[in-house]
């Protein structure tokens, strides 16, 4: 989820792989788990966002 925060929209599932050095299968399975638990929610083909009220700002404030 925090390589999903330099995005101001939805990320790009290729672009969140890139960002944490892993293959995009990788970070599939991660985003399967984050969407069956309501964390994130898809927006288009291979994007996502976040689906949970604030929990950008949340993120940003804890990550800095």
């Amino acid at each position: 989820m925090l390589a999903m925060l330099p995005d101001s929209g939805p990320s790009r599932v290729s672009e969140i792989a890139k960002r944490m050095g892993v293959a995009s299968n990788y970070a599939s399975q991660y985003k399967r788990r984050l969407l069956e638990d309501g964390v994130i929610g898809e927006r288009g083909r291979g994007l996502v966002g976040f689906d949970i009220p604030a929990f950008r700002e949340f993120l940003s404030e804890k990550a800095s």
